[in-house]
Order: structure tokens, then sequence, then C-alpha cells
């Protein structure tokens, strides 16, 4: 009888907790978003489809969806079914399903998510894009390649580019630099290829940093180090048949993104300026010209740039970050002219502070 006392009386408190928890909850001002355009030549079908995702951190955790045609959608959770609730409901059931296995690697890129699995005898390749809705499901034959120290099923894959034939993906690309392997997948034709690398051995105090893969060859960061610091860093260009040094690039290292653009005919490279700064910056590398171009736009609002996030996909480039601690502003700048397409502030008419952008993409 006791026990069964002691069982209602900590049922009883519970109780007490979980409602005063959803009482409180209940009583507070969550953020209420408005959209207000500032500058820009965009129509309204430019940027429907950009979504921004904003949590509040409160007691009441609340996940924002806001559209830039003026649509703020709120979910809210609680702490028990935010333990549940993990699925990401965007993605087909069979797509999250490979990608959460534990075998399979995973890569982003613009709006397409990607995911590889090696198994014997063949490759499985998925793809999903979240804009276009195209979903793709693939399986490649795929034998162990010649020199390799690994086992075959070993899964260490990074997807580096897509152009309009083929998809290059780094085998081993973090485990000893010889093993490193370049991977050409023609989805198309199902099939696989190496690609040719001449990768010059290293000396004690040098290292080897993959940067991307294309038609052009495989371009990596050289570097040279002592015992306590890097003193030299060096980009070179490796095509199979010879290696070549690419000046043009050395100032870049370490400074921001690159990422492929124009069919992977251009690496376009973007970092963040000072803080405080209303400039928008990037640069072009062209593996035709062997030629870097600079450009710049200037915005209407100083950026905070400790949480800015960039991605870029059809010659676009998205950059959202903070302007103050409760509004924040949406930037889409067209790299075919070097304009501003559109800019709009994300304000928070309650003023709440404690929010966090963690998630920037396009979808329909």
């Amino acid at each position: 009888m006791k026990r069964y006392k002691y069982v209602l009386m900590i049922g009883g408190m519970s109780f007490i907790t979980i409602g005063s928890y959803f009482g409180y909850a209940a009583m507070i001002k969550e953020p209420d978003y408005v959209i207000e355009s500032v500058q820009g030549k965009a129509s309204d079908d430019a940027v429907k489809d950009l979504h921004v995702g904003i949590s509040s951190s409160r007691v009441k955790p609340t996940q924002y969806d806001v559209r830039l045609d003026g649509t703020v959608e709120a979910s809210e959770r609680n702490y028990l079914t935010n333990l549940y609730d993990t699925i990401d409901v965007d993605y087909p059931k069979e797509f999250y399903r490979f990608i959460r296995k534990e075998d399979v690697s995973t890569s982003e890129q613009g709006t397409r998510t990607y995911g590889i699995e090696s198994v014997k005898g063949h490759i499985n390749y998925q793809s999903y894009d979240e804009k276009t809705k195209e979903y793709t499901k693939v399986r490649l034959p795929y034998a162990a390649l010649e020199g390799s120290h690994h086992q075959d099923d070993e899964n260490t894959f990074q997807i580096l580019s897509q152009d309009a034939r083929h998809i290059y993906v780094a085998k081993d690309a973090y485990g000893p630099e010889k093993d490193m392997k370049i991977l050409r997948l023609d989805i198309k034709k199902r099939e696989v290829s190496e690609v040719p690398l001449i990768l010059p051995t290293l000396k004690k105090d040098q290292s080897r940093t993959l940067v991307t893969a294309n038609a052009y060859g495989t371009l990596y960061l050289l570097e040279t180090h002592d015992d306590e610091s890097i003193i030299e860093s060096k980009y070179y260009l490796d095509d199979g048949k010879k290696v070549r040094r690419v000046k043009a690039l050395d100032e870049f290292a370490y400074t921001g993104s690159m990422d492929l653009i124009s069919d992977n005919r251009q690496l376009l490279m973007y970092g963040a300026m000072d803080d405080g700064s209303k400039d928008i910056a990037w640069s072009i590398y062209d593996f035709e010209t062997n030629e870097v171009t600079k450009h710049q736009v200037t915005s209407k609002y100083p950026n905070q740039f400790g949480m800015t996030q960039m991605f870029n996909t059809d010659q676009k480039l998205y950059q959202v970050s903070p302007t103050d601690k409760s509004s924040f502003q949406v930037t889409v700048v067209d790299l075919t002219d070097d304009s501003i397409e559109y800019q709009g502030i994300i304000r928070d008419k309650n003023e709440r502070k404690n929010f966090s952008i963690d998630d920037f993409r396009i979808e329909k």
C-alpha cells in the first residue's frame, strides 16, 4: 500500500511539473516575423521558392519556415515531441532511408543532396533535388581498383562536382595520400571510371588537400609547414598527364569557399568581408583562360558575417545574415551581371533576440 501511495505521489508531482511547463510556454509571446522588401529587380516568381528556417530556443521551441513571397509558417514543438520528430519530411521516404544508412556517404551541393554506397561489385547512387523534386536512383557496376589498400566495400566518398555528363566523386579522400582516387560516374551509361592522377610524391614537410575535380583535372592545395605553422600554400591542377601550378588561386587559400559553376568551367570563390561591411564580394576563376576576375556589390545594410550562410546555384549567390539581434537579411546576387536581384529584411515585430538560422534552401 505504501508503494502504491508513493507511485501516486510521484505521478502527481510529474503532472504538476508538466502542466506548469505547458502553462508557462502558452503565455510566452513568440516571434512574429514579417518580410520587408528592401531592394532588387526580382519578380515574385524569382524568390517564391526560397525558404529560411528559423528556430526559437525558448521554453516553447518553434520552427519557422519563412518564404520570401511573404508566407511565414510556424511549427511549435515541445522538448518531448522534439526527441521523436526528427524525420526530414521533404525527402522521399526511400531516399531518406537510403541516406540514413550508416555506410552511405552524403553530400549537398546547392539544392541537391547526394548519397553513395559501395558494396561488393557495385555502387549504389541516389540523389534528390529539393527544387525540382527530381529523384535519381542508379546501380553502377564497380570492381576494386588496382593498387587500393582498402577493402572494396569501405565507404569514404565525397561528391565533388556534377556537369552535364558526369559526376566526380572522391574515394578515400581523407585517407592515406596514395589511396586517394577520383571516380567519374556516368549515370546515363551506368559506368564508373577512374580519373587519371599523377600525384607527385610528397616531402616530409608537405601535405595535400583535395579541392575539387572536373573535366579539366583534379585541383588540390599543397601546403608546406614547419613544426608550428603552414609556411607556404600553392594550388595545382593534375590532369593525369601533367601537373600545372595555378598561381591565380593562391591568394584565396583559407579565405572562404570554392564552388564550381557554369557547368564546372569556372570556380566561384566567396567569403566574408570584415564585420560591419555592406559589401558582398566574390571572385571567379576560369579553367580555360586561367584568369581570375573580381566582383562586388553593395547592399543597403551591413552584415554580421559571424553568422552568415551562403550557397550558390543557377548562377546566383544566396546569402542570409543578421542585421541586428532580432532581424536578418536575405540577399540574392545575380552572378551574370553583378547585381542584387533581391534583398529583403525578415524582422520580428516582437523583437525577440534568441533565434537561430538553421536552414536555408530552395524548394517548390
